[in-house]
């Protein structure tokens, strides 16, 4: 992202990718919070890469809705909140008559692999947003044996022109800007360890 761009645009960016409304998103780097009206470039990242810290508050009264869950066999909705741990979706999903102990859970390509943490930590959350309409979902994906797993799955997931994502993407690069722009990469960390992704 351009270094000149504001930290506004760079929520209307995750909102784009995570359907979090920009009001909900606390950015902080260096445990400090970054202030929307401020570019980039202000912040004088020491890296090409950027390691930001993503919050979001809870929505009052912890309100529920639909989590579509897809398989490569059918796809079907269950009723959570964002405080919701991972454990009990996976109960959820059971009652379809799926075994879980051959199931493994993701939100765009992260690894839902805490049971006890809440979907809120891994981004899941309400997604009647500006930027869409459409559910928050989760993908189930066969529980491989380590080592067929290794490669299956990558833990970056990126947008824009860069060709970041999948497990074909090269997140190391960095650096150049367009027209001697200088370009950051924000690389972005929640409560669950596995849980980053990339915005170029």
């Amino acid at each position: 992202m351009p270094v000149s761009a504001t930290v506004l645009e760079l929520k209307k960016k995750i909102e784009l990718v995570l359907n979090l409304k920009v009001e909900r998103q606390t950015l902080r780097y260096d445990n400090e919070e970054i202030n929307n009206d401020q570019s980039i470039a202000y912040y004088d990242f020491k890296k090409n890469v950027a390691t930001l810290v993503l919050h979001f508050k809870l929505l009052s009264g912890k309100p529920k809705f639909n989590l579509l869950v897809k398989s490569n066999r059918e796809e079907f909705n269950v009723k959570v909140k964002e405080t919701t741990l991972v454990a009990e979706v996976k109960k959820k999903v059971e009652k379809h008559s799926y075994s879980i102990k051959y199931l493994d859970f993701y939100h765009l390509s992260t690894k839902m692999d805490d049971d006890d943490l809440p979907l809120s930590a891994y981004y899941v959350s309400e997604a009647r947003t500006a930027a869409s309409r459409t559910s928050s979902s989760i993908s189930l994906g066969f529980n491989l044996e380590e080592g067929e797993r290794s490669n299956s799955v990558s833990n970056l997931m990126g947008i824009g022109g860069g060709g970041y994502g999948g497990s074909g993407g090269d997140n190391r690069r960095g650096g150049g800007g367009r027209d001697g722009e200088g370009y950051v990469r924000g690389v972005f960390a929640s409560r669950a360890s596995s849980s980053v992704f990339v915005i170029c």
